[in-house]
């Protein structure tokens, strides 16, 4: 059931052989706030190389030029525009053309591609499903993917800031890869993910703070959203019991059904040794139980600790209502059993739960839309009542503003959060261009 797989999987950057940037200068990164665009860039021929000239336009034909003398750059545009740029360097060398839109956006933007950007459109054209984790010498780090519908969803970026999250820097491309989840154990990083969506799930390994990777495949899926794969939110990494616990689902929306199940391993354990892992049995949620909303199951688990020092999983179910499945913490082969059917109001999109002091906190959007983030908390895991609103992006189309899929830590009564932002020009809500960094409060 386990298998070894190529190991490496970092690219700086990743590019399609034949599509002519193998030579070129390269636009590693982009974020437009207000009136600016940041953007990192390198050349792919001379990798030392930190001269070039940008290109911008308003227009799409007339170009002004910026001369460039650093890859790190941040370039004064007008506010509210939209814009394109491309770099070329003195010997005529020319990147791909990139559109961008200035003007605001909630929060810091760690990385953001247009919607009608094509240079990762082998993989999709939107930004999705951020991770974010602090090492334990202070640094944060901030994964996401691409995504789009008949594209490949398999390439992934990782960010950091040195800064506390005030700026954010290239890391790596990372392929193949979708809805990675990042940790730290014993001093090295890791990210649980997806080789696609339904397809491997995998364990990727860096021992160098996220510059190079290799990886394992824990399991096969079938690559194919209209069959049956792996599937995961970015859930909480729960350590418990002496093990890790990952919270995933196997399952499709072509076949109209998922199963939670829950993979774990020791946490003195090689967990790059695939004969570590264990996984319970793949659960099907009864449609026909009283206060079941919806055919298909559940999806996108939050593992957490009881206060009688259980393990749960709540996963998004219905409208409002989140199921809660027992875990086994004493025999991680166990099968799940059903527990109860809660009122959550924010349970009908992703949530993402965290303890602290005492008090678990939830984090999601307020229904029907995805333009409110809230605040829930509990004392008991069963009844759930609001915090506080986060932010409110209410006054804007809700068709066309998206703030979800929030991944935090907690730290001194701050919720350090990454969003997943369709916003100023996105496709929709869902097709998210930006991925954003917050620092909310508790109170």
């Amino acid at each position: 059931m386990y298998y070894k797989t190529m190991p490496d999987y970092h690219f700086k950057p990743f590019i399609v052989k034949g599509g002519g940037q193998e030579d070129k200068p390269y636009i590693l990164r982009m974020a437009p706030q207000d009136d600016r665009l940041e953007f990192e860039w390198m050349d792919l021929s001379d990798r030392s190389s930190r001269t070039c000239t940008a290109y911008i336009s308003y227009d799409n034909h007339n170009f002004e030029k910026r001369e460039v003398q650093s890859n790190h750059v941040v370039l004064e545009v007008l506010p509210e525009r939209d814009g394109w740029i491309f770099l070329e360097t003195a010997d005529g060398r020319k990147s791909n053309k990139r559109p961008f839109r200035s003007g605001y956006y909630p929060g810091k933007v760690i990385n953001y591609n247009h919607p009608d950007d094509t240079q990762y459109e082998f993989s999709g054209r939107y930004l999705g499903d951020p991770s974010i984790l602090r090492l334990a010498d202070g640094t944060i780090l901030a994964f996401m993917d691409t995504f789009a519908a008949n594209m490949g969803m398999n390439l992934g970026f990782l960010f950091r800031s040195d800064d506390d999250g005030k700026t954010w820097n290239y890391v790596t491309d990372i392929l193949p890869v979708c809805w990675g989840m990042l940790f730290e154990n014993k001093g090295n990083v890791y990210i649980l993910a997806v080789t696609k969506e339904c397809g491997d799930l995998e364990l990727l390994e860096s021992l160098d703070q996220g510059e190079t990777w290799h990886g394992i495949v824990v399991g096969r899926g079938t690559g194919q959203c209209w069959n049956m794969g792996y599937h995961k939110g970015l859930g909480p990494i729960l350590r418990h019991n002496g093990r890790i616990w990952f919270a995933l689902e196997y399952g499709g929306w072509g076949k109209n059904k998922f199963m939670p199940v829950i993979y774990s391993v020791g946490e003195n354990e090689d967990l790059m040794d695939i004969n570590n892992w264990k996984h319970t049995a793949f659960f099907t949620l009864d449609g026909s139980l009283e206060g079941a909303e919806v055919s298909w199951g559940a999806i996108e688990g939050n593992l957490v600790v009881t206060p009688q020092g259980e393990i749960v999983d709540i996963l998004r179910h219905g409208p409002n209502k989140a199921v809660v499945l027992s875990v086994d913490k004493n025999n991680p082969e166990a099968d799940l059993k059903f527990k109860e059917f809660i009122d959550l109001p924010i349970a009908y999109s992703k949530f993402y739960i965290q303890q602290h002091d005492g008090i678990y906190y939830a984090m999601g959007n307020a229904s029907p839309f995805r333009n409110v983030l809230e605040l829930y908390f509990s004392e008991d895991l069963h009844i759930w009542k609001k915090k506080k609103t986060l932010l409110d992006l209410s006054r804007y189309p809700a068709r066309q503003t998206g703030i979800q899929y929030p991944t935090f830590f907690i730290e001194n009564n701050e919720l350090r959060t990454v969003l997943r932002v369709g916003f100023n020009g996105a496709n929709s809500y869902h097709d998210s261009n930006c991925i954003t960094y917050h620092v909310f409060t508790i109170d």
